[in-house]
């Protein structure tokens, strides 16, 4: 094999990612579309070159920031790791990652965090550049019922609320650019932001499942009611929800403690 050089991504790149991203993710062509205008202003990417021609990529997104006590602090999220399975097994995908993570460092990331894909990433992940799960979710799951109004949200609503919703706890608080994505990307499944008479959701479709994001409510009941109507209101027969937990499934691994109630929910896996 060619000899492999990493390097930050370029514009030029975009349509080679774009294909990179489909073969190896599976996504649809709008969703990289929203990704690759978004990106510039959430954050970059590096990609592996062989024989001049792109072969894997990986992203951090640093549109994010930690909320505690009235301090921020900013978040690099290691986000679409990719290579393709005819290159795997050669160190490309760990030679990555360790760039990405400089990467993200160099973009004054003070945290940098992933959502591996599968439980045995954590471990990769760890050894490589030494993330840790810090965060763990519940995951609940019920039928579809309009118990309460629904109705859409625009980013910057949804950010208010959302705000207002966290003022007193901390929170993982996502720019304007990286919420108007979020926006975006629900919306290519389908989905968006939403308010019911508990809180407010961030919900998307996966056949006739609402998944939702994130439910912010007074109570857990108050979210499973909010997370019902508002799969109900996307027609969707049943709902997915994750809920913070401090047991429960792993879920975020960060480089540094995370506060076990930190409300993370907003990812862009």
């Amino acid at each position: 094999m060619s000899e492999t050089v990493i390097r930050e991504y370029v514009k030029e790149d975009i349509p080679a990612l774009k294909k990179l991203w489909i073969d190896v993710f599976g996504d649809t062509a709008g969703f990289c579309d929203r990704f690759f205008e978004a990106l510039p202003d959430m954050g970059s990417g590096v990609v592996a070159e062989t024989g001049g021609r792109i072969v894997g990529a990986a992203y951090t997104l640093n549109g994010q920031e930690l909320a505690e006590n009235g301090k921020r602090c900013v978040i690099g999220y290691i986000y679409g790791v990719g290579v393709y399975e005819k290159y795997r097994g050669h160190g490309i995908g760990g030679a990555l990652v360790k760039a990405v993570y400089e990467l993200s460092k160099k973009r004054e990331a003070v945290i940098v965090t992933t959502l591996p894909a599968e439980s045995s990433l954590y471990e990769w992940y760890e050894r490589l550049i030494g993330l840790k799960c810090t965060l763990h979710r519940e995951r609940a799951e019920l039928e579809c019922q309009p118990v309460e109004m629904t109705m859409p949200l625009s980013s910057s609503e949804y950010m208010m609320w959302r705000e207002k919703l966290l003022s007193d706890r901390t929170h993982v608080h996502l720019s304007n650019y990286a919420l108007e994505f979020e926006k975006r990307l629900l919306g290519e499944y389908g989905g968006g932001f939403y308010m019911t008479e508990s809180g407010i959701c961030a919900a998307y479709l996966d056949g006739a499942t609402a998944l939702v994001r994130e439910a912010l409510c007074p109570s857990r009941d108050d979210c499973l009611k909010a997370a019902a109507s508002v799969g109900a209101a996307m027609g969707a027969k049943k709902c997915v929800l994750y809920l913070p937990s401090e047991t429960g499934e792993s879920y975020i691994a960060s480089d540094r403690p995370l506060p076990p109630e930190c409300v993370w929910n907003l990812t862009f896996d």
